[in-house]
């Protein structure tokens, strides 16, 4: 069987390592993103199953972003776009417990189809690329 599952998530993206150039800041630690993410996800549900694929588009605004540096300098926060453009896919199992009610495990990747960044350089980009896993209850 076939669904449309659209969905509105909060995501608190980000990473960082010491002393690394992947921007251009001068003593880069760690960035964090955060972002209201739409994604419109097409599911198939095997029938007989607790088994379903997704897979879609996602649309996330960026509403705060924090660069830190061993400075406390966060020079360069103007070079990340507003919104990012990515690809869902994904995979979910639902048990069933008693009483109609039912318990699951989800696994998702998300990845960025643009640069977030504008730099403006060949060499240098920032793409989000996200992994997660979700336990669900349903009543």
């Amino acid at each position: 069987m076939w669904f449309i599952q659209p969905e509105i998530n909060y995501q608190n993206l980000g990473g960082g390592r010491d002393k690394t150039a992947i921007i251009p800041l001068q003593d880069y630690k760690k960035f964090t993103l955060q972002y209201v993410s739409i994604p419109m996800l097409v599911k198939f549900k095997i029938p007989q199953t607790g088994l379903a694929l997704y897979a879609g588009p996602q649309y996330g605004f960026l509403f705060s972003k924090k660069l830190k540096t061993a400075s406390d300098n966060f020079v360069g926060t103007d070079k990340l776009g507003k919104s990012d453009i990515s690809a869902v896919i994904g995979t979910e199992y639902f048990f069933q417990l008693g009483g109609g009610n039912q318990i699951g495990l989800t696994g998702r990747y998300q990845f960025s189809l643009d640069n977030i960044d504008n730099f403006n350089d060949d060499e240098l980009y920032i793409k989000n690329r996200v992994f997660s896993l979700t336990l669900a209850y349903r009543f």
